[in-house]
């Protein structure tokens, strides 16, 4: 090779070459596809998908290409999208046969020609099993009690086609969980059979995302319609791959919110996201993804001031970087090794704005998240498999208000002054699980156990500053404030808490269309002093006649865990932090003349002696009815929830009935963490899922539901809850502490009718259209005076013969679309995707409100300051290679 060759060569490598090219020929798809150089690329090329029956890729799939007229055969396997390719295939009539276990066979002619072929679609039918099944879980038409047609399994089919604002994967699962089903940390998120308290993954990173699987399973702490598991995506075996994408959205495109009377809310929203997978070496495959989110977004303030009614803009920003790793190693053939890493940088700046809160009160709020995990799966047998997980994290919050300034509470028309909140805190978790699969006759046994240590160094100085409340605008304007309130002392504390639980499942499959699960799962923490919390779960299915009616039945038990807040508020409030509460202070001096000679004794926080962990009981039937061929299913479900000794905060030491005498002089107030709270809930599903044709994907959901609880339980450990309680989050405690009869009512998330579709149309030519439906009924708020009239220094007094909750608002309707068009790029030996694509939220541009005013005093009262968004456009730009 001469030295211009070598030159050539060199360029044509250059990143910068490669990057020109690319543009080249996304011009010359656009613009030139009848180009000679265009067309002569992929004429001896034969590409291919394998799917399953509903379109879901196949990875591993055994691809064998025979030419009819030389016999000489060639080998391939499907990548981690379904996606194989052969190329330089002189021309001539082919052969394809595709073979992967628990399918039937594929085979098709194909004939290379000058014209390059279409892309195959491979799909693949499940085939007929009549073996016994073994616990590396291979298709099997047995009918089993661990499997529900009712679950929702949302792969990249789905979490890459429809609509989604800012691309959170978690987005649509979510509106298919049942509330009455979450704990008092808010739903649970399982990330590669791991509990994680947050997600925060770039979507590239996510495979699929189910709900409601295995509903009843004693290997998790939650019931399925409150679990999100998370599946992420492994390295490519073959081949190098990779991905660019960026999301943008501004509000010159945007339609302005019904309470934005200054002007649309300025917003510029660009979120780029880039991943790379790849082999390493035979045995060893890497996955990296990249997620940067920048987010310059203004809310809208709607207060009313003694000046009149405030309404404005301001500007907040948020800057977030999350990053992805995996490694996967095949020590040999029954042990296999996973890496994983988890990265996250987040700042949020003037947040906590908007409604009735001023501009004064914004938050700056810091989140730094370092995640590290492997997992070990050895087969020890053909009927044993186990697998080991070890996690640690090191996580960093803080918060912090952007004014020092006392908060002043206006019940009902603004809040101003300072946010009063800064505090901070680091936890350090580490994970330890070990789980097991055993395979015996009709019998699949699972069992596991596994351990959290948490540690936590907390700093809360919320309300240093202290706060004014205010009944009413009135009492404002007269200076008159009816409670200041403000803490002092050592605002630091470092405290453990470790999590235990074992579980022991075993399915019994004594016929093809009957099954029985029967597990016992046992939980317990370190600093609840209660070791009884023994979980029973039972499932049955049964499948009569040809088996495409299956019933189910369930049943279980379901405990939740002590949230660290409670932890840290008890220990704070209990020897190193005061809060001092002045009733009618003088203002703006609360400590002024002879007030300081008379302040009132300390307010703390507690935990209830004997306190438990709350826990659910959930039982459930279903009638599942498979219509026609491959995947097309309705399913109707009945689900009783049952909440008992759930969490509340009460004041044990507000003034007895009538009077203003305190149980306790030496305190204000003992506001404790107590487990004596109750919940129902009675609900009725109707799911339907199926491939109506091979290009039309429908998913859709009506539930019929009523939820009754006499606590609203507490807010997840996080920063919000710490936000909330330092500025008196009044819903937390009930109106009347000596008489909780009258907290009975609707709960807080109650709808009576939901209903949610999604549907995928892929149209010729490389279109794609996707639409989702959200349909619900209205959600209740609760009605107060905006008074402290029994004096306990909590304005969150009901009027007369008015339970909780009684307020009734509008219903909810919205409606986005998704328009994409693919581009299929072709370059020497490989070929890459285009797509462009555009979202539209809210398309109809339906007013829904939210933030229903419930206090009488407020000149809000009965009406809304607030609206979720207005029509919004959101342009998606996404290219694989």
């Amino acid at each position: 090779m001469n030295d211009f060759s070598m030159k050539l060569g060199t360029v044509r490598n250059h990143p910068v070459a490669r990057a020109a090219a690319m543009c080249l020929a996304t011009l010359a798809v656009l613009f030139g596809p009848s180009l000679p150089w265009a067309r002569g690329q992929d004429k001896t090329a034969l590409k291919g998908t394998v799917e399953d029956t509903a379109g879901a890729p196949i990875p591993g799939a055994q691809v064998r290409l025979e030419n009819l007229a030389s016999h000489t055969m060639l080998t391939g396997e499907s990548d981690e999208d379904g996606n194989f390719q052969f190329n330089g295939l002189p021309l001539g009539q082919y052969v394809v046969t595709v073979t992967m276990s628990g399918f039937e066979e594929f085979q098709d002619r194909v004939e290379i020609g000058n014209t390059p072929p279409p892309s195959l679609r491979v799909p693949l039918k499940i085939a007929e099993v009549k073996q016994q099944v073994t616990v590396k879980g291979q298709a099997s038409s047995i009918i089993s009690a661990q499997e529900n047609k009712s679950s929702l399994q949302l792969d990249e089919r789905w979490l890459h086609s429809l609509p989604v604002e800012g691309g959170d994967p978690l987005a649509i699962p979510a509106l298919f969980l049942n509330p009455a089903a979450a704990g008092a940390q808010g739903p649970q998120v399982v990330v590669d059979g791991v509990e994680s308290n947050s997600f925060e993954l770039p979507a590239s990173a996510v495979r699929e995302v189910d709900v409601n699987q295995n509903p009843y399973s004693a290997a998790f702490s939650r019931p399925g319609t409150g679990r999100l598991e998370v599946t992420t995506r492994q390295g490519s075996h073959h081949v190098y791959r990779g991905l660019v994408s960026l999301l943008m959205r501004n509000s010159d495109f945007d339609a302005r919110n019904a309470f934005a009377t200054q002007g649309r809310p300025p917003l510029q929203r660009a979120i780029p996201e880039g991943q790379i997978t790849g082999p390493l070496s035979k045995h060893l495959t890497f996955f990296i993804a990249g997620r940067y989110y920048l987010n310059n977004q203004a809310s809208v303030i709607t207060a009313n001031l003694p000046s009149g009614l405030d309404v404005g803009n301001f500007m907040g920003q948020e800057r977030g970087i999350h990053l992805f790793g995996r490694l996967d190693y095949k020590m040999n053939h029954r042990n296999n090794l996973s890496v994983f890493y988890r990265y996250k940088d987040k700042s949020q700046q003037n947040q906590g704005v908007g409604g009735f809160n001023l501009p004064d009160r914004a938050t700056d709020i810091f989140d730094h998240e370092n995640e590290f995990r492997i997992s070990e799966t050895a087969t020890v047998s053909d009927s044993l498999l186990n697998e080991l997980r070890l996690t640690f994290k090191d996580e960093r919050l803080a918060t912090g208000s952007r004014l020092n300034q006392p908060a002043i509470i206006v019940n009902g028309a603004f809040n101003s002054g300072g946010a009063q909140t800064s505090e901070g805190l680091r936890e350090r978790t580490a994970s330890f699980q070990d789980l097991a699969s055993f395979a015996k006759g009709k019998h699949i046994l699972r069992f596991g156990a596994g351990v959290r240590p948490r540690f936590y160094n907390a700093f809360d100085a919320s309300n240093f500053g202290g706060t004014f409340t205010f009944s009413s605008l009135a009492d404002y304007v007269a200076q008159r404030p009816f409670l200041f309130d403000i803490v002092q002392g050592n605002p630091s504390v470092f405290f453990r808490q470790v999590e235990f639980f074992e579980f022991l499942q075993d399915e019994v499959r004594w016929r093809p269309n009957l099954s029985l699960v029967v597990g016992l799962r046992h939980e317990f923490q370190s600093n609840v002093n209660y070791y009884g919390n023994f979980a029973p779960r039972l499932a049955l299915a049964y499948a009569p006649g040809s088996g495409r009616t299956v019933m189910r039945l369930g049943g279980g038990v379901f405990y939740d865990r002590q949230p660290p807040l409670m932890e840290q508020q008890n220990l704070l409030y209990n020897g190193r932090l005061q809060e001092i509460t002045i009733p009618d202070p003088a203002y703006p001096n609360p400590f002024s003349q002879s007030a300081a000679l008379m302040l009132p004794p300390p307010s703390v926080f507690e935990i209830a002696r004997g306190i438990r962990t709350p826990y659910v009981t959930q039982e459930g039937a279903s009638i599942e009815r498979q219509l026609g061929k491959g995947r097309n299913y309705l399913t109707v479900e009945f689900t009783h929830l049952r909440g008992v000794k759930l969490y509340r905060l009460r004041n044990i030491n507000a003034p007895l009935p009538g009077t203003t005498v305190h149980p306790f002089p030496n305190f204000t107030n003992i506001n404790q963490y107590e487990s004596s709270g109750a919940s129902q809930s009675d609900s009725l599903a109707i799911t339907y899922q199926a491939t109506v044709h091979r290009r039309f994907d429908l998913l859709a959901q009506y539930t019929l539901s009523k939820s009754m609880d006499d606590t609203p339980g507490l807010l997840p450990s996080s920063t919000a809850a710490l936000l909330a309680l330092a500025t008196h989050a009044y819903a937390l405690f009930p109106a009347n502490p000596y008489d909780l009869r009258g907290e009975w009512g609707p709960s807080d998330y109650d709808r009576r009718h939901r209903f949610n579709l999604a549907g995928i149309y892929r149209l010729p030519h490389g279109f794609k259209t996707a639409a989702i439906v959200k349909l619900a009924s209205s959600m209740p708020y609760n009605i107060t005076t905006g008074s402290d009239d029994n004096h306990d220094d909590i304005p969150n007094d009901r009027p007369p013969g008015l339970g909780r909750n009684t307020g009734i608002g509008p219903g909810y309707a919205d409606v986005d679309f998704h328009f994409s068009k693919e581009f299929m790029l072709a370059y020497p030996r490989e070929t890459s995707r285009m797509v462009i694509g555009l979202d539209a939220f809210n398309v109809f541009n339906k007013v829904n409100f939210k933030r229903f005013v419930g206090t009488q005093t407020s000149p809000f009262f009965g009406r809304a300051n607030a609206a979720l968004s207005a029509r919004e456009l959101q342009l998606a730009f996404k290219y694989r290679f």
